[in-house]
């Protein structure tokens, strides 16, 4: 008589978990987290760098020096270009409106 060795059945039924799958939000925290330094530096330069313009330098982009002074009402982390991009279409369109 022979005996034959099986291997014991897999206790799990259906696919075996993915970890990465369970491991991505705690990747994507932790990039968000180490990556905040850098994202507050670049918001920063930009800011410095719209404040170091002239009044005239902000008027022939569509900015106000007051758009310069409440774009640091955001957060730290956040670039303000997006917003004041923003602005400036929303003034552009409401200037054509108004002549049209």
């Amino acid at each position: 008589m022979a005996l034959i060795m099986t291997r014991p059945a897999s206790r799990r039924i259906g696919p075996t978990p993915d970890r990465s799958r369970w491991l991505e939000p705690t990747r994507r925290t932790a990039l968000w987290l180490f990556g905040w330094p850098v994202r507050y530096v670049r918001a920063r330069r930009n800011l410095a760098v719209l404040a170091a313009m002239s009044d005239m330098q902000l008027k022939d982009i569509g900015l106000y020096r007051a758009d310069v002074v409440s774009a640091t009402a955001l957060p730290r982390d956040e670039d303000p270009t997006p917003q004041l991009a923003a602005l400036v279409r929303e003034r552009r369109q409401y200037r054509g409106a108004r002549r049209g």
